[in-house]
């Protein structure tokens, strides 16, 4: 399977929350494949180097870019994933909108979580 992980999960992973510890069964697999939007590391980064300084930024951002491939995203592919969101927000239940199945390399969607 393959996931696209934002900035969301990636923070409640990192904070070992309950929404990080769902987040972590994918992050932590090796079988997956796993890509992380470049604005969700500049937002962790953000995040992390005004609460926890330089050290712990570079930390979490060397490890981010070591359990996924950072993707670049794009004006196009950017309302694509807002549209499908949307449109999944009316018809899924709880959709979690910050974990998603990938559609980086071909341009199609699925949803896992």
């Amino acid at each position: 399977m393959r996931y696209v992980i934002d900035s969301f999960a990636w923070l409640e992973y990192f904070m070992g929350s309950p929404k990080g510890e769902a987040a972590k069964e994918i992050i932590d697999t090796k079988t997956d494949e796993k890509f992380t939007p470049a604005i969700c590391i500049a937002e962790v980064y953000a995040k992390s180097l005004k609460k926890e300084g330089e050290t712990m930024a570079e930390t979490r951002r060397s490890f981010m870019r070591d359990r996924s491939a950072v993707a670049a995203l794009n004006e196009e592919r950017a309302v694509q994933a807002a549209k499908i969101d949307a449109a999944r927000k009316r018809e899924v239940r709880r959709w979690v909108s910050q974990i998603r199945s990938s559609w980086l390399l071909r341009g199609s969607w699925a949803r896992k979580f």
